[in-house]
């Protein structure tokens, strides 16, 4: 009974997550580009909370629009309508891309549209850390009862390897019972996070605010290719910091590695003073943090500078939040007690598959005794 709950259990979990992504998938398939082949946004698909005007040189002015460009001395301008919510076309476009555009029209307001970009980094972050609270305490609370439970059943001797895992996945199941513990996440917690990132990037392309604003003097439309080609070094030294923060915040868990090893007395170099698992996951950060550098570095050349400012600040808030989190994780372990316990009915009775066993050996016994 406890392996069918078991399968029905991993069934619907696996269900459910193959549903999600499909789910996802058709979102994103149903949004359409806003960019034309010189990554410029179409008129037509530009957002804004109010009226106002965006230069012609920074858009791809389609036909229809044509009519409405007012030139006035040595530039062109488009005025732009208010957007409704209604006229989205798409799932993914009317739910999330529009309260997105909206938000850093509204954010826009209250400074300008690089601090608009910044501010709504921090507030996804604040939001996203009090959403997982409960995610986090559940994952601690799975983590310390399994690691009780096996501390208990490492200390019975002569328990065969089958039984371990039998009693170990019965006691599991009572224990999470007992403490309120769900076997799996909400996955909708660890999906959230890529749906607003690939949400904004689809706003901060059609935000009429950032179209037409700035950062430090940076056009947010501009990639860091592009500063880099017209002369804009801010933009390039925002490029090159996001790297520096992608890097670092990879990387500390390494150096939290390495310094608790050297407080051990124990040098990584050294491979007799360390075990096979500990180098090959110090070997597999070392690969991490290449890919996670090389990846960042390759998506964010031509992405705007806005995004820029979005993933940096989205980096740092996402490490403090989980320094933040090993912080919890101490006060949970002084001030929690879990009470675990293996199940007593399981330790009294013997397993079936052991007293086949044993009839086995002794019909062997006989049979020897009959022929000698």
């Amino acid at each position: 009974m406890n392996q069918k709950k078991q399968m029905l259990q991993l069934c619907k979990k696996w269900i459910g997550k193959g549903v999600l992504i499909l789910f996802l998938f058709a979102c994103l398939s149903s949004c359409q580009s806003p960019l034309d082949a010189d990554r410029k946004v179409y008129s037509d698909q530009i957002l804004s909370a109010t009226q106002t005007l965006v230069r012609t040189e920074d858009v791809h002015v389609v036909k229809e629009d044509e009519i409405k460009v007012l030139h006035q001395e040595e530039e062109s301008f488009m005025p732009i309508s208010p957007s409704n919510w209604g006229e989205q076309k798409g799932f993914f476009s009317r739910f999330i891309v529009w309260p997105l555009a909206m938000l850093l029209e509204v954010l826009s307001q209250v400074g300008d549209a690089g601090f608009a970009v910044l501010l709504f980094g921090v507030l996804q972050e604040v939001l996203l850390a009090l959403f997982q609270f409960r995610s986090h305490q559940n994952a601690w609370k799975k983590r310390k009862i399994d690691t009780l439970l096996q501390e208990q059943i490492q200390a019975i001797e002569d328990l065969p390897l089958y039984q371990r895992k039998t009693l170990f996945q019965e006691a599991k199941t009572t224990n999470y019972c007992r403490h309120h513990v769900k076997e799996s996440s909400g996955i909708l917690i660890k999906v959230l996070p890529y749906v607003l990132m690939f949400g904004m990037v689809y706003a901060v392309y059609r935000s009429a605010s950032v179209i037409s604003g700035s950062f430090v003097g940076v056009p947010l439309v501009l990639s860091p290719l592009q500063c880099l080609q017209t002369g804009e070094w801010t933009g390039v030294v925002l490029y090159f910091v996001l790297l520096l923060v992608v890097g670092f915040t990879t990387l500390y868990p390494i150096l939290q590695m390495i310094h608790l090893q050297r407080k051990s007395g124990v040098k990584i170099g050294q491979v007799q003073s360390i075990s096979g698992m500990a180098k090959n996951a110090y070997r597999m950060a070392q690969i991490v943090l290449s890919l996670t550098v090389l990846a960042v570095a390759f998506l964010y050349l031509n992405w705007p500078i806005a995004m820029a400012l979005y993933w940096l600040v989205r980096t740092l808030c996402s490490f403090a939040s989980s320094r933040l989190q090993q912080w919890q994780e101490k006060q949970w372990e002084q001030n929690i007690i879990l009470d675990v316990s293996l199940p007593s009915d399981s330790m009294d009775e013997e397993p079936e598959i052991l007293q086949a066993e044993q009839a086995t050996l002794a019909h062997e016994n006989r049979k020897e005794k009959n022929n000698a």
